[in-house]
């Protein structure tokens, strides 16, 4: 499967599209972030045009290295809460369990890579599964691909998020984000 499990190249994509990103952020706001069952103080920065934050951090130690990157669409406002609607989360490959985070860089055979997600997400206390995840995605305008295996064979639909060099690319997150949420409050409300 060309999904990118060299560590030096998941950490140069991983740069990439944070700066690639960030240049669509130009506001900071100190807010407090999180879950219904966790929430932290944390630095955010905020797009007007896109109405939507993104904040960033890589933690873990050195086998278990992880890029989490956090957005959330209401706007933040100082020292207030403000929930978190969906996360693009790379894993270190040198972890013992790489395919507990859910999205990847993909490389397709022209060389182009694309950002995608497995489709399982957390929610309130439980998990929606990749199967429902992928038909909602799609049914909400989301694209799909089939990751194929070494004899090229289909073997796993997953969610584009965006291609990794596209000049679009604020905006493909940005309706990634929007769907996520959108999968997320058809589960909470029914």
């Amino acid at each position: 499967m060309p999904i990118i499990t060299n560590q030096s190249e998941i950490d140069s994509f991983n740069e990439k599209f944070r700066k690639a990103l960030r240049i669509h952020f130009p506001s900071i706001v100190t807010t407090n972030v999180g879950h219904p069952n966790r929430s932290w103080e944390q630095d955010v920065w905020w797009s007007d045009k896109l109405k939507m934050w993104m904040a960033y951090s890589s933690y873990g130690d050195k086998l278990n290295k992880k890029y989490f990157t956090i957005f959330g669409l209401s706007e933040p406002f100082p020292y207030k809460s403000t929930a978190i609607n969906a996360e693009i989360n790379f894993p270190s490959y040198l972890s013992e369990r790489p395919s507990s985070v859910q999205c990847a860089f993909y490389r397709l055979p022209d060389g182009q890579v694309l950002i995608i997600h497995r489709g399982c997400i957390n929610i309130g206390h439980g998990r929606i599964k990749s199967q429902e995840f992928m038909a909602k995605y799609e049914n909400y305008g989301g694209k799909t691909i089939w990751l194929t295996s070494v004899k090229g064979r289909p073997e796993k639909k997953v969610a584009i998020i965006a291609e990794l060099k596209s000049p679009d690319l604020a905006n493909q997150v940005t309706k990634y984000v929007n769907i996520v949420k959108k999968i997320k409050d058809s589960f909470l409300l029914g």
